[in-house]
């Protein structure tokens, strides 16, 4: 049962990108029922949902809603990693999280003090973010799920794509977790990954982070999650631009240097990694270069994972001296290249 919730909880257990992107064209772009087009009340490129309240006063509301199985057995970690990602698509928005509700699917075999340990970890992870719980709904069910909707106003400091230019560095406000892998075996050579480490990461906030990232004056932002940095670096890429992954800032993320030399086949990938490396091609971004440890580091998905974002080189030195990693730059083109040359300023 642990391996099960390790493999496919939290954001391993999404809809593939590909699919998702089928599923939403399917629905509301493909034919003439305009009532249904009408109907799609969002921008699908962004983070979160942000509602303009005032138009006078420029008050926002943000609204991210998230619910996927627990990611472990252990109920603690569970609802901190549950409630940190949650968080996180209000962050890199532009938002400061306040309220929340809570959808909390409760195991119908489990006992009563069971559900008590889920929602008072819940409550305990999402208070030490200062964020009020407000309501919520509960039911019974054969599985588990963690299901939480956080609602925010705006934080100053915006992330803005139209600021993109060419050149722009590539900056990852913490290292990418291989928690999911750890019991494949292959790919457990392959990485490595010890659980102790990946836990710190995975109970990491991202909430200092995103204060820092808005202290910068242009940037583009998102939030590492299931489709891997790969497809989340291609959702922020508009048509035209492209980007180069410099090859040992993007090893250094998570890369076992005690695996070096170790080969991996490519019918031995997971379906997940070739699923998000193939979402990437589907938003229109070629790709060059890319080894098989390229794909596993790029494309592994990842539950309440690093903030992603874009900035000048100047901005990208004050980051650096707040924690984040440069992985790269900004390039005119709709290719993502893995190079070799490391242009990080420090």
């Amino acid at each position: 049962m642990r391996e099960k919730f390790e493999l496919m909880g939290g954001c391993s257990s999404k809809l593939s990108g590909v699919a998702l992107k089928e599923l939403l064209e399917s629905v509301f772009q493909i034919g003439s029922d305009r009532k249904l087009q009408d109907n799609l009340f969002f921008d699908r490129g962004q983070d979160s949902v942000r509602l303009s309240l005032d138009e006078v006063t420029s008050s926002s509301l943000f609204i991210n809603t998230e619910i996927s199985p627990p990611i472990s057995t252990d109920e603690n970690l569970s609802a901190h990693v549950a409630v940190l990602n949650a968080l996180n698509d209000i962050w890199v928005s532009g938002g400061v999280p306040t309220h929340a509700m809570i959808q909390l699917i409760l195991d119908i075999n489990s006992e009563q003090k069971q559900w008590e340990i889920v929602l008072e970890c819940l409550s305990n992870a999402l208070a030490a973010e200062n964020v009020r719980i407000v309501g919520g709904h509960t039911m019974l069910s054969p599985s588990p799920l963690l299901g939480i909707t956080v609602f925010g106003g705006k934080r100053d400091g915006w992330p803005d794509e139209s600021s993109l230019k060419d050149g722009d560095f590539i900056v990852i406000s913490k290292q990418l977790t291989s928690f999911q892998l750890r019991n494949n075996l292959d790919l457990g050579k392959f990485l490595g990954g010890r659980r102790e480490f990946d836990q710190n990461l995975l109970l990491k906030s991202n909430g200092q982070s995103a204060i820092e990232l808005s202290s910068i004056r242009n940037f583009s932002a998102t939030d590492v999650s299931g489709f891997g940095l790969l497809g989340h670096l291609s959702e922020m890429l508009p048509n035209g631009y492209g980007a180069n992954l410099w090859r040992d800032s993007l090893h250094a993320l998570i890369y076992d240097p005690d695996a070096v030399g170790f080969q991996l086949a490519d019918a031995s990938l997971p379906g997940y990694i070739n699923s998000n490396f193939e979402y990437s091609k589907v938003l229109n971004k070629t790709h060059k270069n890319f080894t098989n440890l390229d794909k596993v580091i790029s494309c592994l998905p990842q539950t309440n994972g690093p903030i992603l974002a874009t900035c000048s080189e100047s901005d990208a030195v004050k980051l650096g001296a707040k924690g984040f990693r440069v992985i790269g730059n900004i390039s005119l083109t709709d290719s993502i290249e893995v190079i070799g040359q490391n242009r990080s300023p420090f």
